[in-house]
């Protein structure tokens, strides 16, 4: 199941629209904390996370997840601009990648796939 964290409902419904016809569960959750709620009641196989939601960074809330809530559910960051200060700061956080915005079809499920195929790969000794 992945979890899409964007202040945009067009961005939240493409992806869940992309990713159902891969046969994927997407939940969408627009603010930090509808995502907070979100991953406290359920568990993600991956995040997808806009740096800017609104008036609160997706940053923090990465922050938040790794260190106050003990989060380590696999994240790819989103974002409308190529801001390598930003995804720089966000790689202290163990991010699996970053997707620019406007993504097409392809992009996304060869970004999301990408990780999720990596992670289901036994890791060498």
């Amino acid at each position: 199941m992945i979890l899409t964290i964007d202040d945009e409902p067009t961005i939240r419904s493409a992806v869940q629209l992309i990713l159902s016809r891969r046969n994927c569960q997407v939940v969408g959750a627009q603010d930090p904390g509808e995502a907070e709620a979100q991953l406290k009641s359920q568990t993600f196989d991956l995040i997808l996370l806009d740096v800017k939601l609104g008036k609160a960074s997706g940053l923090e809330l990465l922050k938040k997840l790794r260190e106050e809530l003990k989060i380590n559910t696999p994240v790819l960051l989103m974002s409308g601009l190529a801001d390598t200060e930003r995804i720089q700061e966000a790689c202290k956080y163990d991010i699996k990648g970053f997707l620019l915005k406007p993504f097409n079809s392809k992009g996304l499920e060869e970004k999301v796939f990408g990780v999720l195929d990596a992670l289901s790969k036994p890791q060498a000794a």
